[in-house]
């Protein structure tokens, strides 16, 4: 089951647990893009630490375009288990014009959406 838990203090902290698929995720980021504008939140952490997914790649990119638009004028850190395990790919992200990088420590995600430091491929590496 995946499930999803948000709470406001500084930024915008979603975390998410379980196993998603494309919809699960597609629907975080509808969320997340919905909750930001209704609370007048930039800065957004995704905590993913406990989540899973298993996207191919056709549906990476369905994510990625959904997100392009949905994250548009956000500063996005996303936290995951493992950089090789990125469901938006960073290099995306950027060509698209995001404001967004992916991290492996959730206090380096903290610090970054909340700092004036650029988005780049390999935060938190």
């Amino acid at each position: 089951m995946f499930t999803v838990s948000v709470s406001r203090d500084r930024y915008l902290l979603c975390t998410a647990t379980g196993d998603a698929d494309l919809v699960d995720l597609c629907g975080l980021a509808a969320m997340v893009s919905e909750e930001a504008r209704r609370t007048s939140s930039v800065e957004v952490v995704l905590d993913l630490l406990a989540a899973t997914s298993r996207l191919d790649e056709a549906e990476k990119r369905q994510l990625e375009t959904m997100v392009a638009n949905a994250f548009r004028g956000l500063r996005v850190a996303c936290v995951i288990s493992s950089l090789k395990h990125e469901c938006v790919r960073s290099r995306f992200a950027a060509q698209a014009g995001l404001t967004y990088s992916t991290f492996t420590d959730l206090r380096d995600a903290e610090h970054w959406v909340r700092s004036d430091q650029p988005a780049h491929a390999e935060a938190g590496a």
